[in-house]
């Protein structure tokens, strides 16, 4: 959560006070992050995730996106 909340302030914006589940998925896998009851949802390819992260591919070039 720490992280997260850095990541949010480095871009001068809020963190959001709900936390939020991030699932990836890569072939038939899906690895997913607690709370598992989270209303917001990060969703997508695995590989999708840290190439949007590093900004090197925009959101909506994603593979989930087609």
């Amino acid at each position: 959560m720490a992280t997260r909340d850095y990541a949010f302030r480095q871009r001068r914006l809020e963190p959001p006070a709900e936390p939020f589940r991030v699932e990836l998925t890569h072939e038939d896998e899906t690895r997913a992050s607690e709370p598992a009851e989270a209303a917001q949802r990060v969703h997508g390819p695995a590989l999708d995730f840290p190439l949007l992260a590093t900004r090197r591919r925009h959101r909506q070039d994603g593979s989930s996106s087609r």
